[in-house]
């Protein structure tokens, strides 16, 4: 392990002896990992739309679906929680423009109509083909029948991080594919995790590319962080909290940690 890696463990290691909650978290530098209970699976909340992208794009790679395809949504078809869908009256939406809302703002809507076009055996089956077994997608968002049968989409840090190293680098999508994924997770307006502590002034400050999670008792931001040419992949996954600004803050400390590490 690498000085500064090592020096980063320690830093972890200090935040969880004080964190009342439950943990799995996974970072990557320079091909060097460091891991807490990285393969402890989680409840997913919207971790679970990283692979739902990921399918999209590999679909649209082959030919299988198109990204300029139109979606009317009825008011039926609109679900609470996160999102802006059911706010608006847009009467159609590109497969694009869901893709987009299901990362950016979480729009739960967006990512049923997404689960519906796929198929969840064909999300499902994707996760297995690229190593991610913990991963599984069990439910649409917001199905309060199919919550109440105990049914739960879950993940683990190992999993989301061979996820965005797919997304960054793997063969899975087109480069075309990959660049307009990153674009979608460096757009992502839920930034109170992993960016919370970082004050950007200039074209010089970090890009974090990330997707964030959250329920009750539960939070998670996992991306890939960008500073100086140089670049760390990292998954926090926390639940069993009774606060979730608990979880918040130890994400963001976290974020701020491999910033810093990165600026030497």
């Amino acid at each position: 392990m690498t000085e500064a890696m090592n020096g980063l463990k320690k830093e972890v290691d200090a935040l969880l002896d004080s964190f009342s909650g439950h943990y799995s978290i996974a970072i990557e530098h320079n091909d060097v990992g460091v891991n807490w209970q990285a393969d402890h699976p989680c409840e997913a909340a919207s971790l679970i739309k990283i692979p739902i992208l990921m399918e999209a794009l590999r679909q649209a790679d082959l030919g299988c679906v198109d990204l300029e395809q139109q979606f009317h949504i009825s008011n039926e078809e609109r679900v609470g929680g996160s999102g802006v869908i059911s706010y608006l009256s847009a009467p159609y939406w590109t497969l694009k423009d869901l893709l987009t809302l299901m990362m950016i703002v979480s729009d739960n809507t967006a990512t049923n109509q997404v689960i519906d076009l796929l198929g969840m055996d064909a999300i499902n089956t994707l996760c297995l083909d690229i190593g991610c077994a913990d991963t599984v997608l069990q439910r649409r968002l917001f199905n309060q029948e199919a919550m109440q049968e105990g049914k739960t989409n879950v993940t683990s840090a190992r999993d989301m991080l061979c996820c965005l190293k797919q997304i960054a680098e793997g063969p899975l999508l087109s480069y075309e594919s990959r660049q307009l994924a990153w674009s979608i997770l460096k757009a992502q307006q839920l930034a109170n995790k992993l960016p919370a502590k970082v004050v950007c002034y200039d074209d010089n400050d970090p890009i974090i590319a990330h997707k964030t999670g959250e329920i009750h008792g539960v939070e998670h931001d996992v991306g890939m962080i960008l500073h100086h040419s140089k670049k760390a992949y990292v998954a926090v996954l926390l639940t069993g909290l009774h606060q979730n600004g608990e979880g918040r803050h130890v994400i963001a400390e976290i974020g701020e940690r491999i910033i810093k590490m990165l600026s030497h």
